[in-house]
């Protein structure tokens, strides 16, 4: 085989561009991939946000509902230990047994019935109380007027239980009202002899659950009563949408009640509004108001819309952020690959002008961004093509 010779004669070395390419450049000095870099972290920068202020909308709503939910208990827990004390009055005791018995004196009853207006009428929240024996006979009465005396009457006996309980909320008016009921004992065999039943007015209550929040990321709280296993309705009127009281409503539509309903205890979820079609974000706590079969939950929901549009306005600040950062690191990178590499690339062309001949070419001595580096490094070449020229 012929074996292939160069030919004799001076190499050339092709000439480079003048001007040195900006993606070279950056790759050259390692800087491609800041822009990427940026990108990614900023990006998970934001779905962390997100994911926080997610977590913090939650818990803002789980530590309110819970303040209201022990708002509630206590004031009914407040409730129920004055009916125990006015039920344990031995004098009422007393009477109650004798009605019982159907030997309550015309005397007896004109007492009773003066000592039972005499500590009502300091219970401004209490509207009508009404005491019953065992045979289901009214004895004493106490009304502030606000409730006429048959719907009183008709209302007291919708439910008659024996032992502490509330009765799904009635409304005369605008006011609302519900029914609290406890049994009242003979003083002497300890025995049920009739209860005392007690028309609450709700304004108290109301106040405590569906006060105005500080901001609309806060929620509105409201309280639903189960009437059974499929429907509930509303125990107070929620001011934020009062159309929605007084009526009754499945369960399986609003999975936020849905979800207390099956899970009980304390609970967060998503569905859709009572009585609209927005989305909410929902924490539920069980209210305990007695021993009863169907309890009371508490609800404090916010929207869907102004709880994400945080997360909104964060992606967008931080998109423009990203935007601006990516700008700034393009600019910057592209002013030190210029600075750091025109004089390694003046070097390269007085190399390649020196290998083709022109030994009268020379490095240029310039102060870059690294003087030290590239002007040793021209000071060496300069002085190796001094060699070279003798």
């Amino acid at each position: 085989m012929e074996e292939t010779q160069s030919r004799p004669g001076k190499p050339t070395v092709p000439p480079s561009d003048a001007v040195p390419n900006l993606v070279h450049i950056l790759q050259y000095l390692g800087l491609e991939g800041d822009g990427l870099a940026v990108f990614v972290v900023a990006t998970i920068g934001m779905v962390l946000a997100a994911i926080l202020l997610r977590e913090e909308s939650q818990l803002r709503l789980q530590s309110i509902a819970e303040v209201r939910r022990q708002q509630t208990e206590a004031l009914i827990v407040g409730i129920k230990e004055d009916m125990e004390l006015l039920c344990n009055r031995v004098v009422i005791r007393d009477l109650i047994e004798k009605s019982s018995n159907g030997t309550l004196t015309a005397a007896e009853w004109g007492f009773g019935q003066a000592d039972v207006d005499a500590v009502f009428s300091v219970y401004r929240e209490l509207t009508a109380v009404r005491f019953v024996d065992i045979n289901k006979k009214e004895v004493f009465t106490y009304n502030d007027g606000t409730v006429s005396a048959d719907d009183m009457g008709g209302w007291m006996e919708e439910e008659v239980r024996w032992g502490f309980h509330s009765s799904i909320p009635s409304s005369f008016g605008n006011t609302t009202y519900w029914q609290l009921s406890h049994p009242v004992y003979s003083p002497t065999d300890n025995t049920p002899t009739g209860r005392m039943q007690v028309i609450f007015d709700s304004i108290v209550l109301q106040r405590t659950v569906d006060e105005p929040p500080a901001s609309q990321i806060q929620g509105r709280s409201i309280l639903v009563a189960l009437v059974n296993s499929t429907h509930f309705t509303l125990v107070v009127r929620p001011s934020s949408r009062p159309s929605i009281y007084g009526k009754y409503w499945a369960v399986d539509d609003y999975p936020c009640v849905g979800e207390a309903v099956k899970h009980g205890g304390i609970g967060y979820t998503t569905g859709t509004a009572i009585g609209g079609n927005d989305k909410v974000r929902c924490a539920y706590e069980m209210v305990k108001v007695s021993d009863q079969n169907y309890p009371w939950i508490l609800m404090n929901r916010a929207s869907v819309s102004k709880l994400d549009a945080r997360v909104v306005r964060l992606r967008n600040a931080l998109l423009g952020a990203i935007g601006l950062l990516l700008i700034l690191v393009l600019v910057v990178s592209a002013w030190l690959a210029v600075r750091l590499a025109r004089p390694v690339y003046a070097l390269r062309e007085c190399a390649i002008k020196l290998a083709n001949g022109d030994l009268a070419s020379r490095a240029p001595l310039k102060r870059a961004v690294f003087p030290d580096e590239i002007s040793d490094l021209a000071l060496a070449f300069n002085a190796m093509a001094s060699e070279v020229v003798k």
